[in-house]
């Protein structure tokens, strides 16, 4: 079978064609559908700096950087680390702050100071880039179905923090983890960041990208808080409840500590696994998947 010679062995040829139709011809009914299929099964690139995806700072708004194809990439960041995801992954983390971003001049990095929040995705940024904002990354959030709390979000329910009905419940004696469980599905979990003893990750940053390639840290036991305390670290972040049972059982641990302002309560890897079911069923907040990837300073 003959091969034509400009055929681009990357299957995501065929979304670079769509986003330059769309970059020609305006987007157009038909353009848009078929823009979200080839998004659903579209694998695509992000440049690395410190551990998060790169953003380009343009008229002051941000947007994720993101390449169609690999090697275009390369060519244009031939010494950064990079990354290589479904589209999905990145929708994902779009609801996560900004932490470094490429200036305007396609040059300097600048760490983001302030709690910001990407206006959109840029692809091809090189190439023409089309972007992808408002009303149009609307329309793909809705077709990906992605539900997930914004960091604004997350820094409003951390800072507005009240158990105070699960406390009572864990202060009970002997617990009733039947009533306990779905309370604590309708309460805010938090994980505090211990950084004390590692001068180095005083930085913002740095503690991100700690927390974030292991947020609870392998083969340790897990203490979950209740209440905004000092003690257990400087830096927090919500937590989905599941995800941290989840992470005792995979990892072979023995349980998990909940903190909180009167004392301590203990939940042993039998009692997870023994109430499995109704965490499963009460503690799985999907607006909470990607909730680790905002730390905040308590």
């Amino acid at each position: 079978m003959l091969c034509d010679s400009n055929y681009v062995h990357d299957h995501s040829r065929h979304l670079k064609a769509v986003l330059s139709e769309i970059r020609e011809n305006g987007l157009r009914d038909d353009l848009i559908h078929s823009l979200l299929i080839e998004l659903k099964f579209a694998l695509v690139n992000s440049i690395n700096h410190d551990g998060s995806p790169l953003y380009l700072k343009r008229d002051d708004k941000f947007y994720l950087m993101l390449y169609t194809i690999h090697d275009e990439a390369m060519n244009r960041f031939p010494d950064w680390p990079h990354s290589h995801y479904s589209f999905k992954w990145y929708l994902e983390i779009i609801h996560a702050p900004v932490y470094f971003y490429l200036e305007d001049d396609g040059q300097s990095i600048s760490p983001c100071g302030d709690l910001r929040l990407a206006d959109g995705i840029i692809f091809d940024p090189e190439d023409m880039g089309l972007v992808i904002e408002a009303e149009l990354l609307e329309k793909i959030m809705e077709f990906f179905k992605i539900n997930r709390f914004t960091a604004l979000e997350l820094k409003e329910i951390f800072d507005n923090v009240d158990n105070k009905r699960l406390e009572t419940l864990l202060s009970r004696n002997p617990k009733d983890w039947d009533e306990i469980i779905p309370e604590i599905g309708k309460s805010t979990m938090l994980y505090s960041i211990d950084v004390t003893e590692t001068e180095e990750f005083d930085v913002f940053d740095e503690v991100f990208n700690l927390f974030r390639l292991s947020p609870y840290g392998y083969g340790k036991e897990i203490t979950l808080s209740t209440a905004k305390d000092h003690e257990g670290g400087q830096y927090a972040a919500v937590v989905n409840f599941k995800d941290a049972v989840d992470h005792v059982l995979k990892f072979g641990l023995m349980g998990l500590t909940i903190n909180t302002s009167g004392g301590e309560a203990y939940m042993s890897r039998a009692l997870l696994v023994d109430k499995y079911e109704l965490i499963e069923a009460h503690c799985d907040d999907e607006r909470l998947r990607t909730s680790h990837e905002s730390i905040f300073k308590l």
